[in-house]
């Protein structure tokens, strides 16, 4: 969306993936530190097992290795950008295809390793010969499910345009929505390599919905929602930070043993209420300043 009616030049490339970068890592570098300090005062033992240097640039590797075990998602992140700013080098429709074809793969890939189609199989017993080595890490980010969603994601900027004023869409919208989360919910479909196929789906639906409403006057997000959503990606990072620390320190065993059956309840709302009030202050005060300073300072000259 952010690229849609900008030239497709290797100027709007390199900015593109300077931007992202700047967004992921200046995002996500400091709770990484503050859960490597953590990990050091609490498990000094597990500490040793972990990989610093790609937890740092987080190149795929395995989870348990990991300094910071929900930054996976943003190495499949990384390789989306990547790979999307290359198709910045060339014209929209010739972008459209790749990502099809590239669609087209991961599914034929993902629904034929078993055998089942010609030559998926073959694939899989190829990469699977370096099973703990660093080829098939790379691959199974590739080959992933998860890079559906993204593609999903693409084409519907590109349609959306098209489509956005047309309200009809809000029913079946919302019909996807309860398909797809049925769908994940009657069988099971949290794992990565299910997940695309149920909510991933549906996150889609919730996209065009948002976007139509908007569109028509229907519905507008208040300057209270846009906060929440900006600060979204410091609470994915804060949260599993701070429940890491209050269960290492021992506060979640005592604040739920020492009010009985509401003990559990009540951590949860507290939790949640503080860390979206951290997470605010935060992304206001630190996160939004310094990725736009960072940004001016590393921008073109003029």
């Amino acid at each position: 969306h952010s690229t849609l009616h900008r030239p497709r030049t290797p100027r709007a490339a390199a900015s593109f993936l300077r931007r992202r970068s700047l967004r992921v890592y200046l995002g996500y570098l400091p709770f990484l530190a503050l859960m490597m300090l953590i990990r050091w005062h609490y498990q000094p033992d597990g500490f040793e097992q972990r990989s610093i240097w790609r937890s740092i640039f987080l190149t795929p590797h395995k989870l348990v290795e990991r300094m910071l075990p929900i930054s996976w998602t943003l190495t499949y992140e990384l390789f989306f950008y990547l790979v999307f700013a290359a198709t910045l080098f060339i014209g929209r429709r010739k972008a459209l295809a790749f990502w099809s074809v590239f669609a087209v793969a991961v599914l034929y890939y993902r629904f034929g390793s078993d055998g089942s189609l010609p030559g998926a199989e073959r694939v899989r017993l190829f990469w699977r010969r370096d099973l703990d080595g660093e080829w098939w890490v790379w691959w199974r980010v590739v080959s992933s499910p998860l890079v559906l969603e993204f593609i999903g994601g693409v084409f519907l900027a590109a349609t959306v345009e098209r489509w956005r004023y047309r309200v009809w869409l809000l029913p079946v919208a919302a019909i996807g929505i309860v398909i797809a989360v049925w769908q994940g919910v009657a069988h099971d479909m949290e794992r990565q390599v299910d997940r695309p196929f149920s909510f991933g789906v549906a996150s889609l639906f919730v996209v065009l919905a948002l976007v139509v409403l908007e569109s028509n006057g229907i519905y507008r997000a208040s300057s209270r929602w846009i906060a929440m959503g900006d600060a979204s990606y410091t609470l994915y990072l804060a949260h599993i930070v701070a429940l890491g620390w209050l269960a290492l320190v021992g506060f979640r065993g005592w604040f739920t043993s020492s009010l009985g059956w509401l003990g559990p309840e009540l951590y949860a709302i507290g939790f949640v209420a503080a860390i979206w009030a951290i997470s605010l202050v935060y992304y206001r005060w630190v996160e939004r300043p310094l990725y736009r300073g960072a940004v001016a300072v590393t921008g073109p000259r003029r």
